[in-house]
């Protein structure tokens, strides 16, 4: 059976004095006891997978299948998306983990105002409802929010002026053009 290959390696071959190793393999076998006992792990045992996960910093991708078995998917999208936005140019000051929340439906608002930032594909594919880009006067163009669920946008201050990619956002309720050479309204 693998759990007991997976014993026999880390104990031969890998590391057989490693307290990790053996402590994944300890919480292998309390699991699998779990499971012979039950058809499926409980939350106590869900619970421990995730707390080992997590002290092993795994991915907050390799994370979300365990935590939306104990509750927790929600931080971790949260966790997901901070990590895939860190590298964008915002002033310490005010971190994106200040700037990025989530509402009670999981949705997301990001408010980047004020930012050098000019290339919005990092933030393809988020369930991002709410984005603010007041002032960043870099954005010229936001063809990679055509897909998102947007609700609101701010391009006040922006260098936008082409309102074609706005066509594929169908759930937008709000927009704000001050400040912006946008002179058609016609997406």
């Amino acid at each position: 059976d693998k759990a007991d290959l997976f014993r026999a390696v880390v104990r031969d071959t890998v590391a057989p004095n490693s307290a990790r190793a053996k402590a994944n393999a300890g919480l292998c076998d309390s699991l699998q006891g779990e499971l012979a006992a039950q058809p499926k792990l409980s939350r106590e045992g869900l619970l421990q997978l995730f707390a080992a996960m997590t002290a092993e910093h795994r991915s907050a991708a390799e994370l979300l299948t365990v935590g939306k078995m104990v509750g927790e998917e929600k931080k971790l999208l949260l966790d997901y998306w901070i990590e895939r936005l860190k590298d964008l140019p915002v002033p310490p000051k005010m971190p994106i983990e200040k700037r990025l929340t989530m509402a009670e439906d999981g949705n997301l608002a990001l408010d980047l105002s004020d930012t050098p930032i000019a290339d919005l594909t990092p933030l393809d594919g988020m369930p991002l409802v709410n984005l603010n880009l007041a002032r960043c006067t870099a954005v010229t163009e936001f063809r990679p929010l055509g897909g998102l669920p947007l609700r609101i946008l701010n391009l006040n201050g922006t260098k936008v002026t082409d309102l074609a990619p706005l066509a594929r956002i169908h759930t937008l309720n709000e927009l704000n053009l001050d400040s912006t050479g946008v002179s058609d309204l016609t997406p």
